[in-house]
């Protein structure tokens, strides 16, 4: 059943029963067609007009009036007006790199070095643009040569969504040093993918490769390659010098351009300076990736909380903005936000908490904030969590906790800990002896999939505060 949708430039038709390839981080592709019956291409975004604040992908309206040899032609694009989700109609391929590859496993060396002159014109003709998500799927067979497709969208989806949801549509395996750190892509991020596909193309194998996230991420920003077994000494430099882990040490794509072209020409360059040549590019990258593993514990520790305040901000304002929706009065400041008589704070008071802060229970804690809503009462003024982004399993996660004393009360309790003074306390609360600090609950995860829980928590409690209406809870811990 043929499913329409109306855009800027026209209406147009996709059956959802047939989609193209695998779904994709930033979305599926559905055979179409136009009103006039050509076959084209059609994309859904996972992001929802209402996420982008009914932004247009201005990206796409100016590759919709210009013409490439190597970049995917866009026929139309925006809002449905029915659905309202996002659509890119484009020219329709005849088949992606990725099934290229999943046909062929590892190429020759010829025509490898003809599909990257290819995907380095395309990453030419549009090198004020960095694409973001280059990689064998976006890569696709057109009109007799490889294009690339999507430009635009990630930077589109970046702007548009939270920092989790972007980590999820990222191509871990095509992922540059810079991407994993929640850093700023340039056209140097690019390069990498390019590097990375051309190790696979004339490889068979990814260069980096792993079923744990964790694992990958360190592959990428600190493992070595392995070596290229290619006779071609020029074409073994030109990967290692795209796989290398500082972004400012990769070539442009206007040397890529050029080396190959001059591999093209010595297509069988076996000469002893290109292979020494080849031998120094490796051990510039194994310079480098040892460089990377030799940075101090603490260096790596202060780089993991500054990603893990990255995600923090994202979740902050995805309450802050929930609650702004559902009670447009609240008053929104940028650490708090106040709603009658309640107020939510936010207090990042732990930037950094160095390793061995916790020896009894051995809580890997790389860094912490504090949450708390106050109300006017003078009979319960509010209460406070500590949030903590630690290690739980095989990954950092931002987690609640708060804490209620045995015996004579302090203050308000659950309440947050405030000073390097009482990591004891936290250390203790988490094991199983008694000890005068107990946790007030059972930690709680608030990011990624448990995002939305904690969100409501903390909305239902201004929503009581909003009115002094906030009390005790009527038995500590609160779980038990």
């Amino acid at each position: 059943m043929m499913i329409e949708i109306r855009l800027q430039n026209s209406n147009w038709y996709y059956d959802k029963s047939k989609p193209i390839g695998k779904a994709g981080g930033f979305g599926q592709v559905f055979h179409g067609k136009s009103k006039t019956g050509e076959i084209v291409a059609i994309k859904q975004l996972k992001i929802e007009a209402e996420a982008a604040g009914h932004r247009e992908l201005e990206l796409a309206d100016d590759l919709s009036k210009m013409s490439f040899d190597y970049v995917i032609k866009i026929f139309d694009y925006g809002i449905d007006a029915e659905s309202g989700r996002y659509f890119i109609v484009m020219e329709m391929a005849d088949y992606s790199l990725q099934d290229f590859i999943d046909r062929n496993k590892s190429l020759s060396e010829s025509k490898s070095v003809d599909i990257l002159n290819d995907i380095a014109a395309g990453l030419k003709e549009l090198e004020r643009i960095v694409h973001r998500d280059i990689k064998p799927a976006n890569i696709l067979y057109c009109g007799g040569n490889y294009k690339i497709a999507d430009f635009g969208i990630a930077r589109f989806v970046e702007e548009s969504t939270s920092l989790n949801t972007l980590k999820e549509c990222l191509s871990p395996p095509y992922a540059a040093p810079e991407q994993w750190r929640l850093e700023r892509a340039t056209n140097a991020t690019d390069i990498y993918a390019v590097g990375i596909i051309a190790y696979l193309l004339l490889s068979g194998s990814l260069p980096f490769n792993s079923n744990k996230i964790e694992e990958l991420r360190e592959m990428h920003l600190s493992a070595q390659p392995p070596s290229l077994s290619i006779t071609n000494g020029l074409l073994r430099q030109l990967v290692m010098m795209c796989l290398r882990k500082s972004l400012e040490s990769r070539p442009s794509v206007d040397s890529v351009i050029k080396q190959l072209v001059t591999i093209e020409k010595k297509k069988s360059n076996s000469s002893r300076l290109s292979h020494a040549g080849a031998k120094v590019a490796e051990k510039i990258v194994a310079e480098e990736a040892a460089r990377v593993m030799t940075q101090t514990i603490k260096e790596k520790r202060k780089q993991l909380a500054s990603d893990g305040f990255e995600i923090f901000h994202s979740i902050m304002s995805e309450l802050f903005q929930h609650i702004k929706s559902e009670a447009p009065v609240a008053k929104m400041h940028s650490h708090h936000i106040e709603l009658g008589s309640g107020k939510i704070t936010i207090d990042e008071k732990f930037r950094f908490i160095p390793e061995g802060s916790f020896p009894y229970n051995k809580l890997d804690i790389v860094c912490g904030a504090i949450i708390e809503v106050n109300q006017e009462s003078r009979f319960y003024s509010g209460r406070s969590s500590n949030l903590w982004y630690m290690k739980r399993g095989d990954s950092y996660r931002w987690i609640e906790v708060a804490y209620w004393t045995l015996g004579e009360k302090v203050g308000d309790e659950p309440y947050a800990v405030y000073s390097e003074s009482e990591f004891r306390d936290v250390d203790y609360a988490a094991g199983r002896i008694t000890h005068s600090v107990q946790q007030a609950f059972s930690p709680k995860i608030i990011d990624g999939e448990y995002m939305n829980d904690f969100i409501d928590r903390w909305a239902d409690r201004l929503a009581s505060a909003s009115s002094n209406n906030l009390s005790h809870p009527m038995s500590l811990p609160e779980d038990r």
